[in-house]
């Protein structure tokens, strides 16, 4: 029996419709309540532009996405209760993320969410993780309950680390999306469950991008950008768990967002005392002062994937044994743009 397509691609309609609606609202109001971000001495833009409309991107999703799961997937009440324990720690974050646009709330502070949030996701998906401790040895099940809450806090801050000029975390969460989801749809017959929740996020980000490609009229903020990275937290978990996708195909979908801002930290602990502190070294916001352009930069990350991360991306689901390889492999372009145009480049 041939599936209908018609719900799927109504949602997928209604989804962008509401997100450049309730943009183009919040931008009119975030700009009259004073909610925009100010030219500094680390930014990357020169004028006041609105910020913090990350939260549309946020509740749209979900909603789009308890819709989707309820009304049209109809899925089983063990599905639906873990997507509501998702969405419980993705509205956490992006109001946590809301505030620190606003208010600017202290490092410290954030850390501890985001750590608190990794315990979430490891609750949430224990019984998962629970298969892999009964393999390990008892003496390794706190440090890999440790290991998993460091990189999940790390991929969380990849996405707001990427997020410093116009257009390029949204760009890349949206070619990260529809790979994925691209990938799961040659992997299934019809649309699963993982890879209509990609389409979703691809298509919300894509309406936001419509505002925040270069020149920008608002950005998504911390709101935005550390609910995409507890999200994409989530999804990787799920995704592997449920023989969708490898881990190997997620280093190299993540391979641009991960090899830039790992190596820039690891390059500018190496060079500075002070390598926490906020600054503007990434290789992305170097270029985009040596190139003067915002949109130049964004559009050759875009490039990238298209012609470098998609096909080894793909190769990763057929090649068995040669998967790590092809994601090492992946990784190096952007390792070599980040080594010389990086914190060794400028570490300001």
């Amino acid at each position: 029996m041939q599936e209908n397509y018609l719900p799927y691609i109504e949602l997928l309609t209604l989804s962008f419709s509401l997100t450049i609606i309730s943009t183009l609202l919040y931008r009119f109001i975030a700009l009259k309540l004073g909610i925009h971000a100010e030219p500094n001495n680390r930014s990357s833009h020169n004028k006041t532009i609105a910020t913090g409309g990350g939260i549309i991107i946020s509740f749209i999703f979900l909603w789009s996405t308890i819709y989707f799961l309820f009304y049209i997937e109809k899925v089983p009440p063990e599905i639906f209760q873990l997507a509501v324990g998702i969405a419980m720690g993705a509205f956490a974050i992006t109001i946590v993320g809301f505030i620190d646009d606003i208010l600017d709330t202290k490092a410290i502070t954030k850390l501890f969410i985001q750590i608190m949030l990794g315990i979430w996701i490891i609750f949430i998906f224990l019984d998962n993780i629970q298969s892999i401790l009964n393999i390990l040895d008892g003496s390794l099940h706190w440090p890999f309950i440790f290991l998993i809450i460091f990189l999940l806090v790390w991929l969380i801050n990849v996405f707001n680390f990427m997020d410093a000029i116009d257009g390029m975390a949204l760009s890349g969460t949206i070619l990260i999306a529809i790979g994925a989801a691209c990938l799961i749809l040659y992997g299934h017959e019809g649309i699963s469950v993982n890879s209509m929740l990609f389409l979703l996020l691809a298509i919300i980000c894509l309406a936001f991008l419509l505002f925040n490609y270069p020149p920008a009229s608002i950005f998504m903020g911390d709101a935005g950008s550390l609910f995409l990275g507890y999200i994409f937290c989530c999804m990787i978990i799920k995704t592997i768990f449920d023989g969708d996708l490898s881990i190997w195909t997620w280093i190299v979908l993540l391979g641009h967002f991960l090899t830039e801002t790992t190596l820039t930290t690891l390059l500018r602990i190496k060079l500075t005392r002070k390598w926490y502190k906020a600054h503007r070294a990434m290789a992305y916001q170097n270029l985009a002062r040596i190139y003067n352009s915002h949109k130049k930069v964004t559009n050759y990350s875009i490039f990238h994937y298209f012609i470098w991360l998609y096909p080894i991306a793909w190769l990763t689901t057929i090649s068995g044994n040669f998967a790590f390889l092809l994601a090492f492999i992946s990784l190096l372009p952007s390792a070599y743009v980040t080594y010389n145009y990086g914190p060794l480049y400028s570490n300001e």
